[in-house]
Formats: C-alpha cells, sequence, structure tokens
C-alpha cells in the first residue's frame, strides 16, 4: 500500500491527453504482445485512474445536450487509431506464415488472436469508467458505430485484419477438415479456437456492449463447410455404392454420422449439427 498511495498521487495529477497516453499506449502494445506479468498492482490501478481523470477532466459537455464530445472522445480516438495500425503490424510480421497458408497461418492467426483478445479484455476493464459513461452517452445519442471498448477491438480485427486474411484461414480449416475425414489426425483445438473467432467477430451493430450473431461464421465458413462436405460425401458415395452391398454403405453412413456429430462437439458451432 505504501508502494500504491504514490504513485496514485501522481496519476491524479495527470488530467490531459499528452500526459496520459503515451503510459496508456505503452501498456496496451505490452498486453497485445502477450506480455502479462510486468504490471504491479499500483500501476494497473493508475492507469484507471488515468482514464478516469481524462474522462472527468476540466472538458465541459456543450451547452446544447447533444452528443458526448467532453470526457473521453480523445481517449477513444487514441485507442481505435491505434489498434486500426496494430492490424498493420500484425500482418507485417506475419507475412511468412500468411504466405504459406494451411498450418502456418492458422498457428500465427491463433497464437495473435489470443493475445489481442486477452489482452484486450484486461483493456476493457481499465476503460470501464469510459464505457459506462462516454460510450453509453454516445449510443444513447443515436450514434450506432460506437462500441465498448472490447467489442470495439473486435470490430477493428475483423475489419482490418480478419477480412483480407479470411479466404486463405478458411481453406486451410476446409483442407484440416478434409484431411481428417480422409483418417489424418489433426490439432482439433487449433481449429476449435480459429472457428470460435469467427463467432466472436460476428457482432450487432446496434448494440454497444457488442452482442454477437452467426453471421461471420455462416458467411465466411459454414457455408463453404457444408458444400465442401457435400462434394466429399457424394464423391465417397459414388466410389463405395458400386463395390459394396447396401447394408455396408448403411454402416458406413452411421460411421460417417457419429464422425460428423463429433466434429460439431470438438469445434464447429452447435448450430452447425441442424443444418
Amino acid at each position: 500500500l505504501n508502494h500504491t498511495i504514490p504513485y496514485l498521487i501522481m496519476s491524479k495529477n495527470r488530467k490531459n491527453l499528452e500526459e496520459i497516453w503515451p503510459r496508456l499506449e505503452n501498456w496496451v502494445d505490452e498486453l497485445l504482445n502477450g506480455i502479462f506479468t510486468n504490471v504491479t498492482v499500483a500501476e494497473y490501478m493508475g492507469y484507471h485512474t488515468d482514464v478516469y481523470n481524462f474522462c472527468t477532466s476540466s472538458q465541459k459537455p456543450p451547452k446544447r445536450k447533444v452528443g458526448a464530445h467532453f470526457g473521453g472522445k480523445g481517449l477513444y480516438e487514441k485507442l481505435q487509431d491505434y489498434l486500426i495500425q496494430k492490424m498493420s503490424t500484425i500482418i507485417q510480421n506475419g507475412k511468412q506464415p500468411i504466405s504459406e497458408g494451411s498450418t502456418s497461418l492458422l498457428k500465427f492467426y491463433r497464437s495473435e488472436w489470443v493475445k489481442y483478445k486477452d489482452g484486450m479484455q484486461i483493456i476493457n476493464h481499465v476503460f470501464a469508467y469510459l464505457n459506462r459513461h462516454w460510450v453509453k452517452r454516445e449510443a444513447e445519442d443515436g450514434r450506432n458505430k460506437v462500441y465498448e471498448v472490447f467489442p470495439l477491438s473486435l470490430s477493428i480485427w475483423r475489419d482490418h485484419l480478419f477480412k483480407s486474411l479470411r479466404a486463405g484461414l478458411t481453406n486451410s480449416l476446409l483442407d484440416f477438415i478434409e484431411r481428417e475425414r480422409n483418417g489424418e489426425m489433426i490439432d482439433t483445438s487449433l481449429l476449435r479456437t480459429v472457428i470460435t473467432g469467427y463467432v466472436s467477430l460476428g457482432l450487432e451493430k446496434d448494440k454497444v456492449q457488442g452482442g454477437t450473431t452467426l453471421e461471420i461464421y455462416r458467411d465466411c465458413f459454414e457455408k463453404q463447410f457444408l458444400h465442401q462436405t457435400d462434394i466429399y460425401y457424394t464423391s465417397e458415395a459414388s466410389e463405395f455404392l458400386p463395390q459394396n452391398t447396401i447394408a455396408d454403405y448403411m454402416k458406413k453412413v452411421e460411421t460417417r454420422l457419429a464422425e460428423e456429430e463429433r466434429r460439431v462437439e470438438q469445434y464447429l458451432h452447435e448450430s452447425t449439427r441442424n443444418e
């Protein structure tokens, strides 16, 4: 506590963006690079205080009660701009695995996605005051493109990174699934993490808390998956039937259905079971 109080007093004196953002930016950058252990409790509390100070600083609300220009806009935009630039950095650093595709691409994507998602959940807590007040006020004034910090980060990942990689990602996922159908052992946890990410990116546009839909999962993965499944089993049936009895074929169908059921349980979204 004796170490914490002086740090909080220092934080209390920081109110303008030029003082607050450089410190926050360094911390955000460390988190998104997977460095979670270098921050003390005092520093963490200090970041909370910095956000609170900025949101409650000397900027006053406009006389007209429209918008929430005061108490958050500058900090929100600084974080937004930083995250957009971060997407370019990730893509630049991942040129080799992105170009290689398949296993290299999926492992690279999983690593970056997990670091980003986990880091942004912590950052979202630090920006809680901004979420509760400035973002809430913006939403109430009809600004539909404003999200709380965590769903904001997901929308930026979706629009500035995922969309440029989705074709390669989906093709790599489908390649893994076909290899598994052919009897090869695959890393199902790798597929589960990437596919679950598709679901997380389906944000509801009119909810600042970022409720999820299955739009991204269905449009960017499930349609292609179902199409590939149809082609695969049509081909298999055409080769199997001429050389086997109907009874053998029915046993084969039961085996394959059980495999597909297990596939849903292991790494697909449960809604795919009904398709």
